[in-house]
């Protein structure tokens, strides 16, 4: 087996995922709710 570290970036690292999972979730939802309440302004 090659090394973890020869490229430079650890070949995978299990939090990294959940976590931009859970960034981009978060973040969506946000973006969401945000989206839903211009709306609701905006229609009113």
């Amino acid at each position: 087996m090659r090394s973890a570290t020869e490229n430079g970036t650890e070949c995978f690292d299990p939090r990294l995922p959940a976590m931009t999972i859970a960034l981009a979730f978060a973040g969506t939802l946000v973006f969401a709710v945000l989206v839903s309440a211009f709306f609701d302004s905006v229609g009113n």
